[in-house]
């Protein structure tokens, strides 16, 4: 059972229908009569997106991660799911759901806003992914919000995990 809840943590379910639901929304305001099938097929495109956000971020995250004790109950940084796993679930999110994208459009002319969305969501995986690995090094990517005992030995952690540290501070000195 240990396992099985490791998956529902890393894939994050309780909040997934939240999260699948606007694409859903989004071909109800462009079709209002748009069929459950596609409906359907889109909520489960907005899930796998979701879950492919997730899962790549704690991967991206592991080492920057298990530097902060709160976060060493997550699966990939306690090693409950191995990073191997965690990247076969973000491959399998992105062929799944491009594979459910040609069968909603198998015998449709693709124009107007079905070529949009295709697009739009191949854009979001390669922005996403890019940020994921790489957004998070820019200069001034982390910013600490206060200056006290947990807010300096976080800005500290970061640091010595290669990112470049801001620390915002209400008072006129730390501590």
């Amino acid at each position: 059972m240990s396992k099985i809840n490791a998956y529902v943590k890393l894939l994050r379910f309780p909040g997934l229908g939240g999260l699948a639901i606007p694409t859903v929304i989004g071909a109800i305001t462009v079709n209002p009569n748009t069929d459950i099938i596609s409906l359907i097929i889109l909520f489960i495109i907005g899930a796998l997106a979701s879950i492919y956000g997730f899962v790549l971020n704690d991967f991206a995250d592991i080492e920057v991660d298990k530097l902060s004790k709160d976060l060493w109950g997550r699966p990939l940084v306690s090693g409950e799911i191995s990073q191997k796993t965690a990247v076969a679930i973000c491959c399998f999110c992105v062929i799944l759901a491009f594979l459910l994208i040609f069968i909603l459009f198998y015998g449709k002319i693709i124009e107007g806003y079905r070529y949009a969305a295709a697009i739009s969501l191949a854009i979001a995986w390669i922005l996403g992914s890019t940020y994921d690995f790489y957004g998070k090094k820019i200069i001034g990517s982390v910013l600490v919000i206060g200056g006290g005992i947990s807010g300096i030995q976080s800005s500290l952690d970061l640091a010595d995990a290669g990112f470049k540290v801001y620390i915002v501070e209400k008072g006129q000195s730390i501590g």
